[in-house]
């Protein structure tokens, strides 16, 4: 762990009071769909399937991963958690509670870490295609999410060979690594290079801004000076808890328009290199809103960034979704969030 509270690999570590304001947080977004909870148990495996919506199976981990020890894992690109057979309640109900605990455990990393290996797949070349679906789809119940591809057999033996001799040699380094098999079935791994993430709260939505972007922002405004310069900016809303998770930019179109006291966004190609975005993370990553950047040191909006910011909530409103601005400055950048009175500054470094 560094001095700025994330491991080796970019994964941040979180307290034991922000563990259990996600816990509280989690049960409250059930309890508003399907009910509070009164008394105990916690119904892990609805908030799992029904709420949450992913596909929850068991498997044979030794089988699959070559080691003991394993009791659960989750699959992040096909929204699914294994838990080792060993568990299953039914069979054997001494066991309920480490089932509870182990399901639990994978839960906490689809809240908390599924978003930082999703925006590796758009800015690391060597996962491009990673999430793009392949092939028909079927539809093998009636959740929204039931819908899966078929794979060769083959490819899933191999896949899994691989995986059993990854999980004999792991250290106690957080790692995040994918492999991928070309048809003449030679296997690359790829190391993903997780970027660290700053949070920051405004106006009741709960920021998760990636630090590698923050400094793209500050190099690309450096680079225009003394002009102002901007961009799009990419990630995902989660309008239940109100979270939105800032991942990416897009440049500035080439039609754009720079002066040292206003940038104008261009249009031309940004349909298209959204989209392109779009297939590549499986609609995982979309546009969430604008940024740009003062000459100065100042990040307090001007009066054309509120008419911009107006523009973009009732643009935003018509599909239930929060506007977002963000103001580059020389040592710090502001975050508006649905409202223009309300903004929030973080300081860089």
């Amino acid at each position: 762990m560094n001095g700025k509270g994330y491991g080796k690999y970019g994964v941040s570590f979180i307290t034991p009071e922000q563990m259990e304001l996600e816990i509280h947080s989690l049960l409250a977004e059930y309890s508003n769909q399907h009910g509070q909870i009164l008394d105990p148990p916690i119904p892990i495996d609805e908030i799992t399937e029904i709420y949450l919506e992913l596909a929850l199976e068991f498997v044979d981990t030794k089988k699959l991963f070559g080691v003991d020890g394993v009791f659960g894992a989750l699959w992040v690109e096909e929204q699914r958690v294994g838990i080792d057979h060993s568990l299953e309640p039914e069979s054997n109900p001494k066991m309920l509670g480490r089932y509870h605990f182990t399901l639990a455990h994978e839960v906490g990393h689809w809240r908390l870490h599924r978003r930082k290996f999703q925006k590796r797949v758009v800015t690391q070349p060597s996962l491009d295609g990673h999430l793009k679906i392949f092939g028909n789809q079927y539809r093998y119940s009636n959740s929204c999410r039931d819908v899966s591809v078929r794979l060769p057999q083959d490819s899933v033996a191999l896949h899994a060979a691989v995986a059993a001799r990854q999980f004999r040699s792991l250290s106690t380094d957080f790692v995040a690594k994918v492999f991928r098999t070309d048809d003449s079935l030679m296997t690359t791994c790829i190391e993903v290079d997780v970027s660290p993430y700053r949070q920051v709260v405004v106006n009741g939505w709960t920021l998760h801004v990636s630090e590698r972007l923050i400094r793209s922002m500050v190099q690309a405004r450096v680079s225009m000076l003394p002009r102002e310069t901007g961009g799009v900016l990419l990630g995902s809303i989660d309008l239940a808890r109100k979270l939105i998770y800032v991942v990416d930019s897009v440049s500035a179109p080439p039609d754009s328009q720079y002066s040292e006291t206003s940038y104008l966004r261009g249009c031309e190609g940004l349909v298209e290199s959204l989209e392109i975005i779009r297939l590549q993370t499986g609609g995982q990553l979309e546009y969430v809103g604008e940024w740009h950047s003062h000459p100065g040191a100042s990040t307090r909006p001007s009066k054309h960034d509120g008419q911009l910011f107006a523009w973009l909530v009732q643009h935003r409103l018509m599909d239930g979704i929060p506007a977002l601005m963000a103001i580059v400055g020389e040592d710090s950048s502001r975050w508006l969030v649905k409202q223009f009175s309300k903004s929030k500054e973080m300081k860089h470094g």
